[in-house]
């Protein structure tokens, strides 16, 4: 395949349309080796700083409203590790959302916690905090958004948990009410750590939903890079309170970020500070005006739901519930790439630095594909994605460390999982190491694989 770089090249000249991360869709411009220094007298350091890169990360923090911000130059995976490593001590109890990205899983097992699963709503049910935004869960597919009433449920079993885990938004944009969530986990002293990787952009006008950080998180962890114009690894850990020292999280973000960070990242966060802050609802007024161009484009599809959870998301559902993966390959085939498809639904990123033309394509697409889907209309049940209740066994941190073998798929019922089984994107578990295989997870992985989904930990 050559070069990585020249693969790069051949794809930005490909004429595709980048309907997915990063939000800077490759327009922006910059010299990026012209700025890649090293930690000089005049530049600061990341781990210890004292000038420049003080000031620009208390200059995040004022515009999120938040006590203390934190350059990552390792995504939002870094940020998840240090922001759970110092909000709870090692071998603690926490209560943490089922449908976490991975890099909550592995901060349970460099940690040792011990993890008490919130499911959040079932498939085909509708969550009462998105419901109540106006933004009910979509029919095939179960974000797992978790509600107040089962996170106050589980802390009253659960007296000793020292922190709540909750992604919000989720990957297709569905957010809980946090601002309850907060309120629940104070009252009993403990913080409350969101992971909130894809609502970067939250909070910036009244059209779009308040952030983590307004809604009173202890600890979040925003992408940059998913929504905003800023390159892939770009994002921010935000911290308030007095629940958490943040002297303990730079110490953890020492240990899970690299000891030579990037320049060109670090300035590119920086330079889309200055875009949100001078900019301001000006941005946001634009970008809403072409997304209600889009909308207006999008009417009158007959086979193809359109659904939009938040303003960045758009959702296509195929009609049969089971032709997602199919409807992503077409989308291709008329230059659209997808964020992400499973066979109940396709997802698209979208960003303040997409163009009308941009939206006309992709409307033109969408359109082609549902007066195609007429002919090829199939009468499948739709798949919904099953958030199994897993039964664990043995502690995860104590699985990742154990003695393992691999079997065949009819001889794995009954036994322990030594990996995790997702489906990848969006990542979300069907089984943790340390759990009990059981005839509905064998029944769930061959669904997925029958469908053509991506499914990691199962050869």
């Amino acid at each position: 395949m050559g070069r990585l770089r020249e693969q790069l090249e051949e794809y930005a000249g490909s004429g595709m349309l980048p309907f997915h991360m990063p939000g800077h869709k490759r327009l922006l411009p910059g010299e990026f080796f012209r700025t890649d220094v090293t930690e000089l007298k005049a530049t600061d350091d990341l781990h210890a700083p004292e000038g420049i890169l003080k000031e620009a990360q208390e200059r995040a923090a004022r515009l999120y409203g938040a006590d203390h911000t934190f350059f990552l130059v390792n995504g939002s995976t870094a940020g998840v590790l240090a922001a759970m490593s110092a909000g709870v001590r090692k071998g603690a109890k926490i209560l943490m959302q089922r449908a976490s990205h991975r890099s909550a899983y592995h901060a349970v097992i460099l940690r040792e916690l011990r993890p008490v699963y919130l499911y959040g709503a079932k498939s085909g049910a509708v969550g009462e905090a998105s419901a109540a935004a106006g933004h009910p869960l979509p029919e095939a597919g179960d974000p797992g958004v978790v509600s107040a009433e089962e996170l106050e449920t589980a802390l009253v079993r659960n007296p000793d948990a020292e922190a709540v885990f909750l992604t919000s938004p989720t990957y297709e944009g569905y957010s809980a009410d946090l601002e309850r969530a907060a309120q629940l986990c104070h009252a009993r002293g403990i913080p409350l750590i969101v992971d909130a990787a894809h609502g970067a952009h939250f909070g910036f006008h009244p059209a779009l939903p308040e952030s983590a950080v307004q809604a009173g998180a202890d600890l979040v962890i925003m992408s940059v890079h998913k929504t905003l114009p800023s390159p892939t690894q770009t994002a921010l850990l935000h911290m308030q309170g007095e629940l958490i020292n943040p002297e303990r999280v730079q110490a953890f973000l020492s240990i899970y970020q690299t000891s030579s960070p990037s320049y060109p990242l670090m300035a590119a966060i920086d330079d889309c500070m200055e875009y949100l802050e001078k900019g301001g609802s000006a941005i946001w007024e634009e970008f809403l005006a072409r997304r209600a161009f889009l909308d207006r484009m999008l009417k009158e599809t007959a086979y193809i739901r359109i659904d939009s959870t938040e303003p960045c998301k758009l959702l296509l559902y195929p009609e049969d519930g089971q032709s997602g993966i199919q409807l992503a390959e077409a989308l291709r085939e008329h230059g659209i790439e997808p964020e992400m498809s499973l066979p109940a639904y396709v997802l698209l990123i979208l960003s303040v630095m997409d163009t009308e033309e941009m939206y006309g394509k992709l409307a033109e697409a969408v359109h082609d594909c549902d007066r195609a889907y007429a002919l090829r209309k199939s009468i499948f049940p739709p798949l919904r994605f099953q958030c199994l209740k897993g039964r664990e066994k043995l502690r995860l941190s104590e699985a990742w460390e154990a003695e393992r073998e691999q079997v065949s798929e009819e001889a794995a019922e009954g036994r322990i999982s030594a990996a995790f089984v997702m489906a990848y994107p969006p990542g979300r578990p069907i089984l943790v190491p340390g759990e009990r295989i059981t005839g509905e997870h064998l029944d769930e992985i061959r669904k997925l694989r029958a469908a053509g989904c991506v499914l990691y930990g199962v050869d």
